[in-house]
């Protein structure tokens, strides 16, 4: 298993600059509030990034070492929840960064977990975790042994499902639209909204934007010994800016050739 160490930090205004101001401007079109910080900070014109707390070792006990970690979560209590890809687990930590308990384990039972990835609190302290290979929405809490579940529903079992919550008690899920008439249609997703008891309360189609969306994708060609003829080629679409390049009718960055140096061969190549 591989260890990751974990730190929490918090910004320190610096005190000489603690008084400045920023310039913000809001901005109300229709239902969407737009702000927008011209200048200034709320932090000053420095700050200060001051460690809290580590979680996670290279060589300890096994609820200490991480291994391919997807969510983090904090309540209320500043207690810390760690969802673990690989072993569908969850695990609980205290403010100080101490092991409280594992939370849910994997499997297909109640509370249990097979192809979670996400989770995130709600306002009165229930842990919400959905899960698409067992077809539903998990809740944790709000008291110890307190738990729930929402079904799924048009859900694709292998496709990443986002949770996002609102201070109403809101749920908006992110997952395939597996009701869309082709292939792009449904990997463009589909958002699900439940109120505060699970009751869908609206199905709304995935943001997309006016734009070209910028993509890199990049191909290899091997270098021979002794030679420097060895090169990787990176193709760019979307508006982005960077070094010269071969640049389409649209001005788009298309082509960014990279030669390698000589390596020497090796006598048994």
């Amino acid at each position: 298993m591989v260890a990751l160490s974990l730190t929490a930090v918090a910004c320190a205004p610096d005190a000489s600059v603690a008084d400045s101001q920023p310039d913000v401007v809001i901005d109300t079109i229709g239902d969407i509030v737009v702000v927008r910080t011209h200048s200034g900070s709320v932090w000053g014109v420095d700050a200060t990034l001051e460690p809290e707390v580590s979680i996670g070792e290279v060589d300890g006990p096994e609820e200490y070492l991480f291994g391919a970690l997807s969510s983090i979560a904090v309540d209320d209590d500043h207690n810390v929840y760690v969802l673990e890809w690989n072993a569908q687990e969850i695990h609980q930590y205290d403010a100080s960064g101490d092991y409280v308990r594992r939370l849910a384990r994997p499997g297909e039972g109640p509370g249990e977990l097979s192809a979670a990835d996400r989770m995130a609190f709600l306002p009165d302290g229930r842990l919400l975790v959905p899960d698409g290979m067992n077809g539903r929405v998990n809740l944790f809490g709000p008291g110890a042994n307190q738990r729930d579940q929402w079904p799924l529903r048009n859900f694709h079992a292998y496709g990443a499902h986002r949770v996002w919550t609102d201070s109403a008690g809101r749920t908006y899920t992110l997952h395939l639209d597996m009701s869309a008439a082709d292939i792009a249609a449904m990997n463009e997703g589909l958002l699900i909204v439940r109120g505060p008891d699970g009751t869908l309360l609206d199905s709304l189609p995935s943001p997309t934007a006016d734009f070209d969306r910028a993509e890199v994708s990049a191909i290899s060609q091997p270098r021979t010994p002794g030679g420097a003829s060895g090169h990787r080629t990176a193709y760019v679409r979307g508006p982005v800016g960077g070094p010269p390049a071969r640049r389409d009718r649209e001005g788009y960055l298309q082509r960014v050739p990279h030669r390698s140096a000589p390596w020497g061969a090796r006598t048994s190549d």
